[in-house]
């Protein structure tokens, strides 16, 4: 791929809201199909990536002063699509109002029928009117919103996915069509909602249609990580879109992909003329079009400011802002961007609503061919973002000025391709195919190489061989909260049959799971280990037992005597096998796409959780494993490792080596701890639990609980 990526927002009459009422526009233009079709030739003939178009579903209060959001985009995209041959749609839809089944069938056959050219952008809809629309008395909250949507995403993704490239067999001779073993049902049962699966036909020539995706909150973030192809945003600064492209990069990393797996795209209003001094003009012509006074209630409403102390031309200050953003902020990324000019000196409302194009918050580029080019390859060239999404001022001049001006020159420059070079959207824009949701075991494929950098700190860390299974075992990462949904029986069984299929030290399988859901019981359980919070959130809590009483039941019932070196041997294969069971248990739950938190504190009070779980006499809990649905709201972090040479020797120990990384570990761990509000360096933690009696008084109890059974210490 040449260069970055260009897309084009067919707003009309712009991202100027109020250009219709210049002389030149038609303001009935966002209802014509001629006006769309037009512009649709225009950005094929300039090699544009895809068109896209915002929306919502449920009409605004702005109608009064300027038109709605208009036509429904997937009717009006697909459209276009039809009457051109290359050119991408990108199509606005809301995980809060949808259905995942309907939305993955609609896109899936879009791919198919556009040959590949399909993409979805995915909002959770910031506009309360909506809800009244569906049937619901109230607005979700933000947070409910982004579950729903990690939920959703992750629903449709299996659902592109549940077809596998050789299921359909069409071998005339024997009259057998698909394999049905390889067409995969979901049985998908979670928070908001329940689907069967699969879809009826299978995946259209891109595998899964591109999956566009806008949001800075830590919600939209991690929905971004885990899904996302290309992110749009919003930037004022270099510096800031710098900073976001970086945070989303590292959740993509997060959740067990490549950086390069998700591409930002930065929106850019665009006006575009052939002298400076008209490009002034038109800009003093669009600046007179808008509603100052309405238009600075939301921009102050939006930065959290009580209304009716800002006037239009009363300066803001960082001082004046709250702390955070608001919750109810229409749009975090918009918020960012404009705290980020105030930060940087007072402004008023109406110089931030000139700046952001009428008060949308997207950084408004005015000046003439050269100019514009100029501005996008240095924005370009300081790593802000993979290409763009050009937002026309007004969309009946300035997508064609863009698109016959300013564009050839960045042909000649390099930054942008003379042809479409691949028949798909996803290969033009430099995407990998994705991989599957469900990761399907392999031995004998490599892979890509697969980078490690986010375990270990280290760019250069990367595997040369990586199956699913490796890229699961990768991204496994630390749990900070866990959501409603319930681990299902058969997920449970799932779970204890990969355990029992993990390696062994013996013949024994001295260990044992007790599966804890009551939460009467689970709060008693995180009482006695010192109230860890995740025993009583998460929805199912399994304590692992080393069984020691199998091998000695087995010995009765043989009548051979177990000496003490018999016992302590048994004893110490129970705490080496559930361990590597209660490993191969975590593997099997994120492939189902479940979290899961480790809690060895539950040997803090050995015989009371033995009275709890009625364990007999040799039976010892070891540790527990908290296990549900990760909430999306509260992204989880990969917590970093010691470095690979401090642990790996080859042929013969080196101590030097695995004592050098000490100090790059401790500041490692150190700024995930602090992330997280937790406190705290490796060494600092590790002492602390070897500093005496006291912060050992768990592993104590344990030892005298075993003394107890009639195991000598030494």
């Amino acid at each position: 791929m040449a260069g970055f990526h260009l897309n084009v927002s067919l707003m009309t009459p712009g991202h100027f809201r109020h250009a219709w009422r210049l002389p030149h526009v038609d303001p009935l233009a966002y209802l014509d199909i001629d006006h769309f079709r037009r512009l649709a030739r225009i950005a094929e003939d300039a090699k544009i990536d895809a068109v896209f178009l915002g929306d919502g579903p449920a009409l605004g209060a702005e109608v009064g002063q300027a038109p709605g959001t208009g036509l429904d985009p997937l009717v009006l995209l697909g459209h276009l699509a039809a009457v051109t041959t290359h050119l991408g749609v990108v199509i606005t839809c809301s995980t809060t109002y949808n259905s995942p089944y309907n939305l993955a069938r609609r896109f899936q056959a879009l791919d198919h029928v556009t040959r590949g050219r399909a993409a979805v952008n995915i909002v959770t809809t910031g506009t309360p009117a909506a809800a009244a629309n569906f049937g619901l008395t109230a607005h979700p909250d933000k947070q409910t919103r982004y579950r729903r949507a990690y939920e959703f995403l992750d629903v449709v993704t299996r659902l592109w996915d549940a077809w596998e490239p050789e299921a359909v067999v069409a071998d005339k001779a024997s009259g057998r069509y698909a394999d049905p073993s390889r067409i995969h049902r979901l049985d998908h049962v979670g928070e908001f909602f329940s689907v069967a699966g699969p879809l009826p036909v299978p995946a259209g020539p891109q595998g899964r249609p591109v999956i566009v995706q806008a949001g800075g909150s830590p919600g939209g973030l991690a929905l971004a990580g885990a899904f996302a192809d290309v992110v749009f945003t919003v930037a004022q600064t270099q510096a800031t879109a710098v900073a976001f492209r970086d945070e989303v990069r590292r959740h993509a990393v997060a959740a067990g992909r490549q950086p390069d797996d998700v591409q930002v795209s930065l929106g850019v209003v665009v006006l575009v003329a052939a002298t400076e001094e008209e490009a002034r003009r038109r800009e003093r012509e669009l600046y007179d079009t808008l509603p100052v006074e309405q238009l600075t209630v939301g921009l102050t409403r939006n930065l959290g400011l009580p209304d009716g102390v800002f006037g239009p031309d009363d300066p803001i200050t960082v001082d004046d802002l709250p702390d955070l953003i608001p919750g109810d902020a229409f749009s975090t990324g918009f918020s960012t961007a404009v705290r980020a000019l105030i930060a940087a000196g007072p402004r008023t409302p109406r110089e931030l609503i000139q700046r952001g194009a009428g008060g949308a918050g997207h950084r408004l580029l005015v000046g003439t061919p050269e100019q514009v080019a100029d501005d996008l390859e240095s924005w370009y060239a300081a790593g802000t973002a993979d290409g763009f999404t050009v937002m026309p001022a007004d969309t009946a001049v300035d997508l064609e000025n863009f698109a016959r001006l300013v564009v050839p020159i960045l042909q000649r420059r390099g930054l942008f391709q003379r042809e479409y070079h691949h028949p798909t959207l996803r290969g033009r824009l430099g995407l990998l195919g994705p991989r599957p949701t469900s990761p399907r075991p392999g031995i004998d494929g490599t892979g890509e190489l697969f980078s490690a950098a986010a375990r270990y700190g280290d760019p250069s860390v990367a595997l040369g061989v990586a199956t699913d299974v490796i890229r699961l075992q990768l991204a496994h990462r630390s749990v900070r909260r866990f959501g409603p949904r319930d681990v299902t029986d058969d997920e449970l069984t799932a779970l204890i049959a990969a355990a029992q299929s993990a390696a062994t030290s013996s013949n024994l399988q001295p260990w044992s799971v007790v599966a804890v859901r009551d939460p009467d019981r689970r709060a008693r359980l995180s009482a006695l280990a010192g109230g860890q919070e995740f025993i009583a959130q998460a929805p199912l809590f399994l304590v692992w037992i080393a069984d020691l009483g199998r091998a000695r039941r087995l010995a009765d019932h043989a009548g051979t005597p177990l000496a003490a070196t018999d016992y302590l041997e048994s004893t110490l294969i129970g705490f080496v096998d559930t361990a590597l069971a209660a490993q191969n248990a975590v593997l099997a739950a994120e492939s189902l796409g479940l979290g899961t938190v480790f809690v060895g504190a539950i040997r803090n009070h050995p015989e009371r959780v033995a009275a709890e779980l009625g364990l007999p006499r040799h039976a010892v809990a070891t540790f527990g494993l908290a296990i549900g649905a990760p909430d999306p709201s509260e992204p989880a972090g990969v917590k970093p490792r010691l470095p690979l040479d401090a642990v790996l020797h080859r042929e013969r120990y080196d101590v030097d080596a695995a004592d050098a990384h000490h100090a790059t570990y401790d500041e490692r761990l150190g700024a995930y701890q602090s992330r997280y509000g937790l406190s705290g360096t490796w060494t600092e933690r590790v002492l602390a639990r070897l500093s005496g009696p006291e912060s050992m008084a768990g592993r104590h109890r344990l030892r005298e609980a075993l003394e107890g059974l009639g195991l000598p210490s030494r």
